[in-house]
């Protein structure tokens, strides 16, 4: 989705620019171009003390890339870093939200969003 909405249709970045930017980032500018919220709601907040002590930041995007890198190149069990089975839920739960809103918006579906799905999106007033 990034790279077909972000990089191809809108030009956002170029070259090598787009082709070198983390993941993290990618994710952040595909919410942020559907005014979707990268911060963690309220049932995410434990994350940053129980994951990322040493980070003063913690967004939904990290949360994700993550876990996505322990799953692709190392373990979940790996003492790097060890992912309780609810929590890994809600990061599975945190990205079909996200996707779900990319979609709604990509398609343009003018629909009523779920409780859990207002909380990822932007409030109007920012």
């Amino acid at each position: 989705m990034y790279n077909h909405l972000i990089k191809k249709q809108n030009h956002y970045l170029l070259g090598r620019d787009a082709e070198d930017i983390a993941t993290e980032n990618k994710m952040r500018l595909l919410l942020k171009h559907f005014d979707i919220d990268t911060k963690l709601p309220k049932n995410y907040k434990h994350f940053k003390a129980k994951y990322f002590k040493n980070i003063e930041y913690v967004d939904g995007p990290m949360i994700i890339s993550k876990v996505r890198n322990e799953i692709v190149h190392g373990n979940l069990q790996s003492s790097y870093f060890n992912v309780e089975k609810h929590d890994l839920y809600l990061v599975y739960d945190l990205v079909i939200g996200y996707v779900e809103l990319v979609l709604i918006n990509l398609l343009k579906i003018d629909m009523e969003l779920s409780n859990r799905l207002k909380v990822l999106k932007r409030p109007i007033n920012k």
